[in-house]
C-alpha cells in the first residue's frame, strides 16, 4: 500500500498544472532553492568560526555549539510554524476505500519528516558534525552528538505540527507558546536569565554523555506518537477544514455596514481572509515581519540608521499586505467571481472596496509600528513617508497588476511551497515597488540632502493621490478590457 501511495504522491507532483505551466515561477523557486543550498552548506562548514567569534570563548567547539542551541530551536520552530505545511494529501479518495486510517495516518507522518526545512537543517548540522565533532570527540561521542541532533530536527518537525494543528481548532496553544517565547527573550534581553547557561545546562549532557542522547531520541518518538493519535483523531475534521472555520471569526462590522456597498464588499473580504486556509495563513505572514522588525529595531536600532536601508525596509513592512495580498485581489474570489460579476454592483464600487481595503492595512501597519520612532532617529519620518508611498504609488501599481491576473486560487489550500495562481510577475513586483522611490530618494541622499530627498517623496505620493480619479479609471478600464478573460479562466479548474 506504501508503495502504492508514494506513486500516486509523484505523479501527483509531476502532473500538477502548477508545475507544468509556470516555468518561469518554476524556475525562480529553483533558483532560490540552490541559493539557500549554497548559503546554508557554506553556513554549515564556517559555524565553528563564527560561533567562537560570536560568543568569544576559546577551546572545543561542541560545547560552545550546545549554548546556542536553544536560539536554533526557537528560529527553526517559528520557521516552521509560518512556512512548514502540515502533512497531508488528498486523502479524500482513500477512505471511501478499504484503506486501514491507522496506515494511512502512518504514511502521512512519516512522509512529512521528508520536507526542505528538515533539509537544510542536515546542511546545517552535517558539515559542522564532520568538521569538528567527528575530530573532537572518539566515534560512539560523536555517533551520539549525531543522533542527539538529529532527534531535536524531529522535535521541532513534530512540535509545529501539533502546534499548527491545536491552533486550528483552540488559538490558545499558539498564543501560550508565543508568549513563552516572548517572555524567555525579553528577561535574557533585560539580563536576567542568560539563555547561553540555559542551553548549555540542557544540551551539553544530553549531547556530549555516552547514553544522553537516547532522552532526546525517546522525546522524538513521543511526539510522534501524539501526532499520531490527534490526526488519528481528527482525519475527517482535517478534510474539512473550511467547514470547521467557517463559523468563526467575525460576523458583523457594524462600522462597515454603514458605508453602503463598499463597506459590506470590504467586511466580506474580511470575512474571507479570516475563514479560509490560503488568506489566513498568509496573513499570519503579513503580520509576522512587522513584529520581527519591531524586535531588532528595539533590540538593535543601529540597524536602521542607514537611510537608504531603512526607506527600502519600512516602505517593504508598511506595504507587506498590499504587496503579499493585494497581487491577488481577483483570484481570491475566482471561485465565485461569476456570481459577483452578475450582481448589481459597478465597477467602481467593486475596486473601491479593494482600495480602501489596501489603504486600510497600510495604515494599520504604520500605527504598529509608530512607536519604534521612539528608538531610532528620523525613523518617524521615514516611516510616515513610506506609508504615502505604499498610498500613492504601491497600492496603485498592485491594482493594476490584479486587473492582469486570470488564475484562480484554491481558498482551501496552505499557503506554502504554493504557487497556484502566481506567476514570475508577482515576485519581480517587488524591485520597481521599492526601486523607483530608492533611485529618486538616492541623488539626495549621495548629495547630502536626505530630509529633502523624503519631502520630495512625500510631495511625489501626495500629488499621485491626488490623481486617484485617473488611476482608477485606468484599472477601470483594464477590468473591463479583461473581464471576459477572467472569467473564461476563472471558470477552469
Amino acid at each position: 500500500m506504501y508503495k502504492n501511495l508514494i506513486d500516486h504522491r509523484v505523479k501527483k507532483f509531476s502532473r500538477s498544472p502548477t508545475l507544468n505551466q509556470n516555468i518561469g515561477a518554476t524556475l525562480l523557486v529553483g533558483f532560490f532553492a540552490l541559493y539557500f543550498v549554497v548559503v546554508i552548506g557554506t553556513l554549515g562548514l564556517f559555524l565553528p568560526d563564527i560561533l567562537q567569534s560570536a560568543i568569544g570563548e576559546e577551546g572545543q567547539i561542541g560545547p560552545i555549539f550546545s549554548k546556542v542551541i536553544i536560539y536554533f530551536m526557537i528560529t527553526d520552530l517559528l520557521i516552521r510554524y509560518f512556512f512548514q505545511k502540515l502533512p497531508g494529501m488528498d486523502v479524500k479518495h482513500y477512505l471511501l476505500l478499504p484503506v486501514k486510517k491507522k496506515k494511512l495516518v502512518r504514511f502521512l507522518l512519516n512522509v512529512s519528516v521528508f520536507n526542505i526545512f528538515n533539509f537544510f537543517g542536515l546542511l546545517l548540522i552535517i558539515p559542522f558534525y564532520l568538521r569538528i565533532i567527528r575530530t573532537e570527540n572518539g566515534l560512539w561521542h560523536s555517533f551520539a552528538w549525531l543522533m542527539g541532533m538529529l532527534s531535536i530536527l524531529a522535535i521541532n518537525h513534530f512540535t509545529a505540527i501539533l502546534i499548527k494543528r491545536w491552533g486550528a481548532l483552540n488559538i490558545r496553544p499558539v498564543l501560550v507558546a508565543a508568549a513563552l517565547i516572548a517572555i524567555l527573550v525579553s528577561l535574557e534581553y533585560l539580563g536576567w536569565v542568560s539563555i547561553l547557561s540555559i542551553s548549555s545546562f540542557i544540551f551539553t549532557p544530553l549531547l556530549h554523555s555516552s547514553m544522553g542522547f537516547i532522552l532526546l531520541i525517546l522525546a522524538a518518538i513521543g511526539l510522534y506518537a501524539i501526532n499520531y493519535k490527534h490526526m488519528l483523531r481528527f482525519l475527517y475534521e482535517d478534510l474539512g477544514e473550511m467547514k470547521t472555520t467557517a463559523g468563526k471569526g467575525i460576523n458583523r462590522l457594524v462600522f462597515l455596514e454603514k458605508r453602503g456597498v463598499v463597506g459590506s464588499l470590504i467586511q466580506n473580504e474580511i470575512r474571507l481572509m479570516l475563514r479560509n486556509k490560503r488568506p489566513k495563513n498568509l496573513l499570519w505572514v503579513v503580520l509576522f515581519l512587522p513584529v520581527y522588525l519591531a524586535f531588532i529595531t528595539y533590540s538593535s536600532p543601529y540597524l536602521l540608521e542607514n537611510p537608504l536601508f531603512s526607506l527600502s525596509v519600512v516602505i517593504f513592512a508598511t506595504g507587506i499586505f498590499t504587496i503579499q495580498y493585494g497581487q491577488f485581489l481577483t483570484s481570491w474570489e475566482s471561485s465565485f467571481f461569476d456570481g459577483l460579476m452578475t450582481q448589481r454592483l459597478s465597477t467602481v464600487q467593486y475596486y473601491q472596496s479593494k482600495w480602501y481595503l489596501l489603504v486600510g492595512a497600510c495604515v494599520i501597519l504604520y500605527l504598529f509600528m509608530l512607536p519604534l520612532s521612539f528608538f531610532v532617529e528620523n525613523f518617524f519620518w521615514f516611516l510616515t513617508v513610506s506609508l504615502l508611498i505604499n498610498l500613492g504609488f504601491t497600492n496603485y501599481v498592485i491594482l493594476h497588476l490584479g486587473a492582469y491576473n486570470r488564475k484562480g486560487i484554491d481558498l482551501s489550500k496552505s499557503n506554502v511551497m504554493n504557487y497556484e495562481g502566481t506567476s514570475i510577475v508577482h515576485f519581480l513586483i517587488v524591485i520597481p515597488v521599492l526601486l523607483v522611490p530608492l533611485l529618486i530618494y538616492l541623488p539626495f541622499w549621495l548629495l547630502d540632502f536626505s530630509n529633502w530627498g523624503l519631502v520630495a517623496l512625500g510631495l511625489l505620493s501626495l500629488f499621485s493621490l491626488s490623481l486617484n480619479k485617473y488611476w482608477f479609471k485606468s484599472i477601470i478600464s483594464l477590468h473591463k478590457g479583461r473581464k471576459y478573460k477572467k472569467l473564461s479562466s476563472f471558470r477552469k479548474k
